[in-house]
């Protein structure tokens, strides 16, 4: 289904995406917020309480990614079980769709659009695209999806949804790789 460089090139720009991900909302957290002094992790900290309930397929583990304040960083925590390349492509491309579509929806004609979402809706885009690579243009389409209406802010929700699918795809993309050198291994 997917070739071994397919998989390197998206897991490498899953991994540059989400780092400037989290930087564009970290410039956008301090230019908006800024009178409050907001970092990252105390906007974590203040809808620690609330949940954006976004449905996609990968849903279950994006709600296993937690912010680490002392490294800075987001760890994936009890990393569910990788599929094969035919079933968590899909996945991942659909999940893509999915956070990129609301994001479209909750950021455009805010403000901060142009300076800060559009750059992230392109992060994206271009991690879909590496998806579909991979996916030898098999064809994928956007489920449907629900998400509370009433979270304080959709448009920090989503954002920090897409960083935590992005680290998920990242962990995917990895051991995808590791199994297909295996497989090449006893081939």
């Amino acid at each position: 289904m997917s070739t071994r460089l397919s998989l390197d090139n998206a897991k490498k720009v899953a991994e540059r995406t989400t780092d400037a991900t989290i930087c564009l909302i970290g410039q956008w957290l301090d230019y908006y917020w800024n009178e409050d002094g907001v970092t990252l992790n105390g906007a974590i900290d203040r809808y620690s309480l609330h949940s954006l309930n976004l449905t996609h397929p990968l849903h279950e583990e994006t709600e296993k990614v937690k912010f680490d304040n002392d490294n800075e960083r987001f760890i994936y925590q009890n990393q569910a079980e990788v599929g094969e390349a035919s079933e968590e492509l899909p996945k991942i491309a659909d999940a893509l769709m999915i956070v990129r579509h609301l994001m479209l929806s909750v950021t455009k004609g805010h403000s901060s659009y142009n300076c800060t979402f559009v750059h992230i809706i392109e992060k994206l885009s271009h991690n879909l695209y590496m998806a579909e690579t991979a996916m030898n243009g098999q064809p994928c389409s956007m489920s449907s999806y629900t998400y509370t209406g009433s979270y304080p802010d959709h448009k920090f929700g989503v954002a920090l949804e897409a960083i935590k699918l992005l680290t998920v795809v990242q962990q995917k993309y990895k051991v995808l790789l590791e199994k297909q050198r295996d497989e090449e291994e006893i081939h």
